[in-house]
Formats: C-alpha cells, structure tokens, sequence
C-alpha cells in the first residue's frame, strides 16, 4: 500500500468523524424560547364581613390587608427552537422579595385534573415537561406562595416572579437551570 493511499484514507474518516460531529452540534443548535404573562396575582385568606375567606387583587389591597397567601396564574408560551426534543423537570414559580429570599412554588398540572366525591379538584404536580422540536407549547399554570410573598407583595417589597426548570444535561456552552422572569413590580 502505498504512503499517498494512506494519507487519503485518514483524511477520508477524519472528514466523516468531522461531519458527523457538525451535524449533530447543529442538531442541538438553537434557543428554548418562553413568552410569560400574568393573568392574576392575588392576596388569598383575607376575611370579608362576615368572616368568610376570599381573594383580593392586589391592586385592592393596601398595608393594613391581612392575607395568609398569594396566588398566581400565569401563562407561558414554550418554543424549542432546537431540531432534537428537550425536556424540562423540576418546574418551579419562584417569588424572589427584595432581600433576596426566594420562596418556590410548584405549580399544578393542569391535565392532570380529577374531580373528588366532594365536587372539588385535585392536580398533581407538573413535574416534567418535554418540547418538541420546532414546536410551540402553551402552559397555564396556577399556585400560591405563603404568607410571606402576600406580605411582600402588600408592601411592595419584592424584586420578581419568575418560572424556573432544571434543563438534561448538555456539555460545556449551556447552563442546567433555565429562568425566565413573569412579572416585576
């Protein structure tokens, strides 16, 4: 065998070797995409004149308002501009006050609805959400944070609400925890 035939052939495997890694890091090229709006964001347990719980938005409530919570409803819209599926777990509505403390909350599934022998609904927890490729996924997602975060939000003395997933694992350029801020005041 001559020198020239084996010169050609390792350049011939290294290109396949280089053309198939491009291929796939362009595979996995692209951005996850989220678009987030508020629906509501109210003060929860504030008693009415006959002592009956009930909710209050925000915009009603004043410093003197007694709350033992907050809740929230949200809509998200996902886009997974990659060309491979991704998920998403460990989802989260984190309420970040303005010293810094962060309070999480996991939100309910909305599919996941059950109607009890009481006339009520029970969710279970959205855990895992998997995109894909190319693709627009619509989410509303609805929770409560303690009365911490109400107390906070009464005040004004709070920094955001933002929806927080822990992303697979990807080598090197990405990082694991994806954030994307909802509301700030």
């Amino acid at each position: 065998m001559s020198p020239d035939a084996i010169v050609v052939g390792v350049f011939g495997v290294l290109g396949v070797v280089a053309g198939v890694l491009v291929e796939r890091i362009a595979r996995s090229w692209g951005r996850l995409r989220c678009e987030a709006s508020v629906r509501s964001l109210r003060l929860t347990g504030v008693e009415d004149e006959e002592g009956y719980p009930r909710e209050v938005r925000l915009e009603d409530a004043d410093e003197t308002t007694e709350a033992n919570g907050a809740s929230y409803h949200a809509a998200l819209t996902l886009f997974n501009g990659k060309e491979v599926p991704t998920g998403l777990r460990d989802l989260a509505v984190v309420f970040v006050s303005a010293d810094g403390r962060r309070e999480p909350d996991h939100p309910d599934d909305p599919e996941s609805a059950r109607r009890t022998s009481a006339g009520t609904f029970i969710f279970d927890r959205l855990a895992v959400l998997n995109l894909q490729p190319r693709q627009f996924k619509r989410l509303e997602l609805r929770g409560e944070f303690g009365k911490d975060a109400a107390d906070a939000l009464k005040t004004g003395r709070w920094e955001r609400i933002m929806f927080e997933a822990q992303r697979p694992k990807r080598p090197l350029l990405w990082r694991k925890t994806y954030r994307k801020t909802i509301i700030k005041p």
